[in-house]
């Protein structure tokens, strides 16, 4: 039966014909291919009756280069589609042809030889900048062979895989690269890390039928790395001499694997796996002429030789995130063309920016992955995924930002949720199937937390460099380093996987330590000015470079001087930086970081204090205005050395600094014992704000009780 669906053809001449006569529900050309086993697979899995959806090409573009081997081909498969030929020179000729009129789909046809990489990025590139405008709205695939029969066997797989009877596993997921246990999108196999070993592995591929594989591993342009074997075109020793052929893989000389643990009976070739549909997400596994090896031993064509009829991969290196997998096989899922999925996930990432959006079909890319699963509507929350549409996001990407989100979407509808991002020609194809995200209100706060716990790592591993050590000192830094690392892995874990819950404990622990760090420096800070005559500024003073002092242009708070300002650099690391206000009288009355959320930081009290009693005394520490959010504070106020001098006050205290410039004011209660040294003292208040130190400075006179003075 299956036969029906094909008619033979004896050469390229005969096919060419033949494509140009083809209609839907025709009998599809085909020329025998290289490897019969192939062929008899795809023969095998096809039947008259179309089993999936019958993809409509109208609107193809079909290009070919000027001068192609490949022209007559695209001619004629432009006149089987209903479809406009065009030749071009670069990439722009055929964004430009593809805006002139209502595209759909844009398919480059070539030789392997008549293209490279930069002609493929350069594609997507010129696209897209028709697409975000919303001028093209179509979908890019290239047939691309190392010969003309290898474009027509990739032609016929397309045209006929309609009639592909049903596969037993619609989609399987073979995700070695992926670490640790990530939350589970979707149906079918899935196989992480040890689990993709060539025992479980050949007899899914290769004993049964699956419709949509996707691939995360560590990969290169010849091979893919499993547990324990590798997929590949094969270990195939060539007979002859060799020495005239250019980078051939080891096993074209030795027929043995390059990786000494895997036999050559436990390779995978990648023709034999019996696959509708490949997308590879791994680096540098869209190579097609000029990568490591010849073009035989490339995977798209090893790939492609075999029953796929589509092989999605990238030409560059990526992070091997699973939110694209998941998204690919999402969209394949709601009955998507193959085409769509792809541009789906370029896309996203132009804006997300988590990885190169260079994803590209081999392949018609009008043509169904996979069976339709029943609709669920955008008010359904078990939707896995929400959208975000181009002019809901700003411009900011990154795996930060898409972390700040991803955890953000999660925490407001309580399940692990992909964003999606959505430009002008991938809104349609969602359009119903993917819930619009329920709140992103979070996400810029999580981010701005994140980064500010980043900045207080610098600013607190800046102390040491100003001449300030104390005890525990590296220990704490120690933790805090480890925890940034955690964070940063688990950011990227949350972006890929969808699941925010490691990344939320990871944050609070970083959190945590932050405030540790910060509570310690307040306490050394605090010991060393108790017991003390020494000074920040005196230390950093004998570190940072001075540049001349300038007219404040404002008067002391303390005695209505004029101040000057100083400011001070450190002469290796330019980042670290202090700004002082002098007075002639008062002496350093603010001594600031330029980093800091802190502006100001002033000491209100009685100027004369009497020996046996209390004085209050009130700390009002000033923001910045760029501050939106309360921050987290260490403060504390004493006099120089005041142990030795009798004078008692509380420990660093926690509070909460009011954002957006506001003043907070905190009371502190100076215990001035009836032994209190007599003199002029200078009466220190210090904030540890984001890992960064704030001080004011203002004098104070101790004088004897009046019980003294009447003696």
């Amino acid at each position: 039966m299956a036969d029906e669906i094909f008619r033979d053809c004896h050469d390229t001449d005969d096919f060419v014909r033949r494509l140009a006569q083809w209609r839907p529900g025709t009998a599809v050309p085909l020329i025998q291919p290289e490897s019969k086993e192939a062929c008899e697979a795809v023969r095998s899995l096809t039947r008259p009756a179309a089993s999936r959806t019958v993809p409509d090409p109208a609107g193809a573009l079909i290009a070919a280069p000027r001068g192609s081997a490949c022209a007559p081909l695209a001619r004629a498969l432009a006149a089987a589609v209903g479809g406009r030929y065009e030749e071009f020179g670069s990439p722009g000729d055929i964004a430009r042809a593809a805006v002139r009129q209502d595209t759909r789909w844009v398919v480059p046809v070539a030789l392997a030889s008549e293209l490279t990489e930069r002609d493929v990025t350069g594609l997507h590139d010129a696209l897209w900048e028709a697409a975000r405008d919303g001028s093209f709205k179509g979908h890019a695939g290239l047939l691309v062979g190392g010969t003309v029969p290898d474009v027509c066997w990739q032609i016929t797989k397309g045209l006929a895989l309609p009639h592909r009877r049903p596969p037993q596993e619609e989609h399987v997921r073979l995700w070695p690269g992926v670490d640790g246990t990530p939350h589970r999108f979707g149906q079918g196999p899935l196989l992480l890390r040890d689990a993709a070993t060539e025992a479980t592995v050949r007899p899914l591929l290769t004993g049964g039928h699956t419709g949509v594989l996707s691939v995360i591993a560590h990969g290169r342009d010849d091979v893919i790395h499993l547990h324990d074997t590798v997929i590949c075109k094969g270990p195939d020793q060539l007979p002859g001499p060799l020495d005239d052929r250019a980078h051939l893989p080891v096993c074209a000389y030795t027929g043995q694997c390059f990786r000494g643990d895997v036999e050559p009976s436990r390779v995978l070739r990648a023709e034999t796996l019996v696959v509708d549909t490949v997308f590879v997400n791994a680096c540098m596994t869209w190579r097609i002429a000029d990568g490591l090896f010849p073009h035989p031993y490339l995977l798209p064509h090893a790939f492609l030789a075999g029953t796929a009829a589509a092989y999605v991969g990238v030409p560059n290196l990526v992070n091997g995130t699973a939110k694209l997998n998941d998204l690919f096989h999402h969209a394949c899922a709601t009955g998507l063309s193959v085409g769509e999925a792809v541009s789906l996930v370029n896309d996203h990432l132009r804006r997300e920016r988590t990885d190169l959006p260079y994803f590209t079909v081999l392949g018609l890319p009008w043509t169904t992955p996979a069976t339709p699963a029943p609709a669920t509507g955008p008010a359904d929350t078990t939707v896995p995924f929400a959208t975000v549409r181009e002019g809901d996001a700003d411009a900011d990407g990154g795996t930060l930002t898409a972390a700040a989100r991803a955890l953000a979407e999660s925490r407001d509808r309580q399940t692990p949720t992909h964003l999606v991002h959505l430009s002008p020609r991938s809104a349609p194809a969602l359009a119903g199937a993917v819930p619009a995200r329920s709140g992103l209100a979070d996400a810029e706060r999580i981010r701005d937390e994140l980064r500010a716990l980043g900045a207080a790592m610098t600013a607190l591993e800046a102390v040491p460099l100003l001449g300030f050590r104390y005890s525990r000192q590296g220990n704490l830094m120690v933790n805090l380093r480890e925890r940034i690392a955690a964070v940063t892995t688990a950011l990227r874990r949350a972006v890929s996987t969808g699941d925010p819950a490691r990344t939320g404990r990871r944050i609070d622990g970083l959190r945590e330590a932050v405030r540790n760090a910060e509570a310690g420096l307040a306490a050394a800070l605090y010991e060393r000015g108790t017991t003390s005559f020494v000074n920040f500024d005196d230390l950093w003073g004998e570190v940072l470079e001075q540049g001349p002092p300038t007219p404040a242009g404002a008067d002391c708070r303390y005695c209505a001087r004029p101040l000057v300002r100083t400011d001070a650099v450190h002469p290796l690391f330019t980042h670290i930086r202090r700004t002082g206000l002098v007075c002639a009288r008062c002496c350093m009355v603010q001594d600031l970081d330029p980093a800091s959320p802190v502006a100001d930081i002033a000491l209100d009290c009685a100027e004369e204090w009497r020996r046996g009693s209390s004085v209050k005394v009130t700390l009002a520490v000033r923001t910045t205005a760029a501050t939106t959010t309360p921050v987290d504070a260490f403060v504390a106020v004493h006099t120089e050395a005041c142990e030795r001098n009798h004078v008692g006050y509380p420990p660093p205290r926690r509070v909460l600094l009011a954002p957006g410039g506001a003043v907070t004011e905190v009371a502190f209660d100076a215990d001035v014992t009836d032994r209190a040294h007599m003199h002029v003292e200078s009466l220190r208040g210090f904030a540890v704000a984001r890992g960064t130190l704030s001080f004011g400075t203002r004098p104070v006179w101790v004088r004897p009780s009046g019980a003294e003075r009447s003696g």
